[in-house]
């Protein structure tokens, strides 16, 4: 394989995690027992129907062939997670791209929603918060298992199959950044409670202070700055000079102990068509909205979200359906 092929395969691959990462917020502690005093509630399915035509009156045309668009006819579902150091994806993202609209949504999962969990009733352990899904599933499932687990959670309560997932530890993030020299962004105002505007530029650190930082104001302004770094970090990625460096850089990411995926070459390939002609405008970024998740306090201090009947159609139009 040249080193042109090498470049174009895992271009989009590195985009799509950076996409995750870059919208991470503050990590949590796991906890090994689910949390006393938390509400339990039964689990949501949605089920979705395709509407019966009507009888037809004329003999029926044949149906329409979709085109394949880079090897493609349906959207690609994928789960992405950013993992911190207490084996916590507190990084949730739910990715669809589609190969017939040109567009990736990456839909935001909140990290904070109790959840019912299935698999671990012999640990002792029935829900719990869906962050902690995937340490639950490192620690008592085995090693690779709890990007599974999450999964297994998302399905089991929305009923939401991922052809994909991939996974990293936010320590892979800071070395990117790094090794492409920083990340430059440009405000035309402050962003919330954090007061600088102008050109600012970041090293991978300091890039990943800023997109989880929220204490001085709230998610909303937040990621509004995961949005500014993204579109920084994206423009630095079609750079000419960074652009020749993407093989090394590839090869550093694929042999990053932190780094799981089960894409496979077939799909890498794809995706790496699909995104030849993809630019900032078709990526879009989507939230839960807030009053979907509404956080309380727990009996014993934590702070969890309880999902609302809302949720459920919400994930099935705008992440199953593709209308947002």
């Amino acid at each position: 394989m040249n080193k042109r092929t090498i470049t174009r395969k895992f271009t989009i691959l590195m985009t799509l995690l950076w996409i995750v990462l870059l919208q991470a917020c503050n990590p949590l502690t796991i906890s090994s027992t689910a949390t006393p005093g938390i509400p339990t509630f039964e689990n949501t399915v949605i089920t979705v129907t395709t509407p019966i035509p009507p009888t037809a009156t004329t003999a029926p045309s044949a149906t329409p062939t979709i085109p394949l668009v880079c090897g493609q006819s349906e959207p690609m579902f994928i789960l992405g997670l950013g993992v911190d150091d207490n084996e916590q994806a507190d990084a949730i993202r739910m990715i669809r791209v589609d190969f017939i609209t040109g567009q990736v949504l990456v839909l935001s999962f909140p990290r904070d929603t109790w959840l019912p969990i299935t698999g671990l009733e012999d640990e002792g352990i029935t829900a719990g918060r869906i962050n902690s899904t995937y340490g639950y599933g490192e620690a008592y499932k085995g090693p690779g298992e709890g990007a599974a687990l999450l999964a297994d959670t998302l399905k089991n309560n929305y009923q939401v199959t991922f052809d994909r997932w991939f996974s990293a530890h936010f320590s892979l993030f800071v070395n990117f950044i790094d090794s492409l020299g920083g990340v430059d962004i440009d405000l035309a105002q402050p962003i919330g409670g954090y007061g600088f505007k102008g050109k600012l530029h970041l090293n991978g650190r300091e890039a990943l202070t800023y997109v989880r930082q929220r204490a001085n104001d709230s998610d909303l302004y937040r990621i509004q700055r995961q949005a500014e770094v993204m579109k920084g970090l994206f423009r630095k990625l079609i750079q000419p000079q960074n652009i020749t460096a993407l093989p090394e850089l590839s090869a550093k990411m694929l042999d990053d102990r932190t780094f799981h995926t089960n894409l496979s070459l077939n799909d890498v390939t794809s995706l790496a068509c699909f995104a030849a002609n993809l630019i900032e405008e078709d990526i879009v970024f989507l939230d839960i909205p807030p009053e979907f998740v509404p956080g309380i306090e727990t009996e014993t201090g934590a702070f969890i979200r309880i999902p609302s009947p809302e949720v459920v159609d919400f994930i099935r139009k705008a992440y199953i359906e593709g209308v947002y």
